[in-house]
């Protein structure tokens, strides 16, 4: 096997592996880079490990810390956009923090039951996970 595939297959195996892990901001923020902890940053939704990235090193990237969503700085501020985040490893995905009655009164907004709680995870309509239960 050439090296050139080794990183692409590594990329596929964390991108499966780390499917179905899903971060509030909240626990986003412990992966900010900093006293060993990795760092991973969010866009439009995908959690991101850049601790291999040199330009995050120490957590830090042109001012702005590992450990947060960074989808408007990406989109309307990096001169790359999210091209240079296509072959850094998914980590996760970032979703809502709610309370119970939080939920209760999205669903009460739409005038039906739509956000339904199962395991302290919220999910909409299609299954899909919203949010984690605080």
């Amino acid at each position: 096997m050439k090296k050139v595939f080794l990183p692409l297959i590594l990329l596929a195996v964390c991108s499966v592996l780390f499917a179905d892990t899903y971060f509030t901001e909240k626990e986003l923020s412990v992966f900010n880079g900093q006293k060993g902890q990795p760092a991973y940053i969010a866009v439009e939704g995908v959690v991101y490990n850049v601790t291999s990235v040199n330009a995050w090193a120490g957590g830090t990237h042109h001012g702005y810390m590992a450990g947060q969503d960074l989808t408007a700085i990406i989109l309307k501020k990096s001169p790359h956009g999210t091209k240079v985040l296509k072959d850094k490893p998914v980590v996760g995905k970032l979703v809502g923090s709610y309370t119970i009655k939080q939920v209760e009164k999205m669903n009460f907004k739409v005038g039906k039951s739509i956000y339904k709680i199962s395991n302290n995870f919220v999910y909409d309509d299609n299954n899909n996970v919203v949010g984690k239960i605080q």
